[in-house]
């Protein structure tokens, strides 16, 4: 007999796509700095962010990454994401 609870259990721990971390990192770095970044100025690679911002933004969000990847990682955990750096 079907049971769909069982079958619902396989996607219980799908993993989001790059785009949901980028939506994360970009409210966490809002919240943090207040410097809203778009999509298309976040690239993420292997556990890795890479931020494509003007220099005085890029320098400010490195001043500050261990409170990003701190608030970031927490946010992502739910998810069994982690990321490990921000460049």
């Amino acid at each position: 007999m079907f049971n769909i609870a069982t079958y619902l259990t396989k996607f219980k721990n799908i993993i989001p796509p790059n785009a949901f971390i980028k939506e994360e990192c970009s409210k966490v770095v809002n919240d943090e700095l207040g410097v809203e970044l778009s999509g298309d100025e976040i690239n993420v690679q292997r556990g890795v962010v890479y931020i494509k911002a003007n220099q005085i933004i890029k320098s400010e969000i490195l001043l500050n990454k261990n409170k990003i990847l701190e608030r970031l990682n927490l946010e992502l955990e739910k998810y069994n994401r982690v990321v490990q750096d921000i460049r």
